[in-house]
């Protein structure tokens, strides 16, 4: 199990889906972006799950995926800097480590 932590419209789900990586969630804060999503993938990657969630509080069980991929949610989690930037992404990497499977890779 792959989960895309910020995915916005990123193809890069869509190109390892294609490839055979099919057991794929994709999060984001955005409405727009996972509605837009999930709309240009139905029918094309049935498979694939869009939700929309905060990335410092994921709602899946511990130890659920064994990839966590992130291009830049990081980056833009501490863009402003700061003491609440730093604890946003303490709270990102807490909750993506807690959903990490022992032995996955994020």
């Amino acid at each position: 199990r792959i989960l895309m932590l910020g995915c916005r419209t990123s193809e890069l789900g869509s190109e390892l889906y294609d490839r055979g990586w099919q057991d794929i969630t994709s999060i984001d804060c955005s409405v727009t972006c996972i509605s837009w999503m999930r709309e240009a993938n139905a029918g094309l990657r049935p498979e694939m799950r869009w939700e929309v969630m905060d990335v410092r509080v994921l709602r899946f069980p511990a130890s659920s995926f064994d990839i966590i991929m992130e291009k830049g949610t990081l980056d833009a989690v501490v863009n402003g800097g700061g003491v609440e930037a730093l604890r946003c992404a303490r709270a990102m990497l807490g909750e993506a480590r807690r959903v990490l499977k022992l032995g996955g890779a994020l």
